[in-house]
């Protein structure tokens, strides 16, 4: 269940009167009226991953792989909203100071469980990470906010087997037992629910009302781009991101050259 949701600090929002957010203006007041009370506004993990989300909401895919080449759509209409919303987070302080060193999960988690941040965006497995830092930490997972449309990015794992392994056809038996409906409980040891259509949500999640949100969110999910070294492309856009973040850039100036680059890596990849 590797998409995103919002995490918020429940006493924090109490204190503030604030109604957790479920729009992007909702969100964006919402970080105004914590940082005018001292706190911090958003953390999320030093990655494109998060930021896909409201591209997506404002009906936008970045990249359009519909056709026989993809095409870079990231600074039409819907992108550049989509761009100028982050931004506009960014510039008045919407991130916290600590997303600039928040090249590992456990630095989002401390940012959030520690009290920096009223808001964390994150998934399903930031929770164990929360309340191992703060244990008694009271918060919510509500569904990502809404744009134009509800829409939130998909992660996960794949499995692999070795070009090396010994056994590929015993490994391959193995990823199948693990993906089953028999390998369900040795998966839910270590938080993960297997991507089979039939898969019991309602089973694995009984005792983990928080986490409900993910299986929620399932239907409006959005996968990156389908595109030939697409870590290359989250990489362009977490460098945008952070130009802006540092004040190197202006969101406009940022955006022109982020797809200039784009396009530049989809034209190298297929030729």
């Amino acid at each position: 269940m590797d998409c995103t949701g919002l995490y918020y600090n429940t006493e924090r929002l109490d204190e503030l009167g604030i109604d957790v957010p479920t729009t992007w203006e909702e969100l964006s007041d919402a970080v105004d009226k914590a940082k005018e009370a001292g706190y911090g506004g958003i953390i999320t993990y030093q990655s494109a991953y998060a930021f896909y989300s409201f591209f997506y909401q404002n009906e936008c895919p970045v990249i359009d792989t519909s056709g026989d080449v993809p095409k870079v759509v990231i600074d039409n209409e819907e992108g550049k909203e989509a761009w100028n919303y982050i931004c506009d987070l960014i510039s008045k302080g919407g991130l916290v100071e600590s997303f600039k060193e928040a090249t590992t999960w456990d630095k989002v988690y401390e940012s959030f469980a520690n009290g920096e941040a009223t808001f964390l965006l994150g998934g399903d497995w930031c929770s164990t990470g929360v309340e191992n830092i703060n244990p008694d930490m009271d918060y919510g997972i509500a569904p990502m906010v809404k744009g134009k449309t509800e829409a939130t990015i998909l992660g996960g794992w794949t499995w692999n087997i070795n070009v090396n392994c010994k056994n590929p056809e015993l490994a391959y038996d193995l990823i199948q037992y693990l993906n089953s409906e028999k390998g369900d409980s040795i998966m839910s040891v270590e938080g993960k629910a297997s991507a089979r259509k039939d898969y019991d949500y309602a089973k694995a999640l009984e005792g983990k009302d928080k986490l409900k949100v993910f299986a929620e969110e399932l239907s409006y999910t959005k996968a990156r781009p389908a595109v030939i070294n697409e870590k290359s492309i989250d990489e362009l856009i977490t460098n945008a991101i952070l130009e802006v973040d540092y004040g190197q850039s202006s969101a406009e100036d940022a955006l022109t050259s982020l797809a200039q680059k784009l396009n530049e890596n989809i034209a190298s990849n297929y030729q």
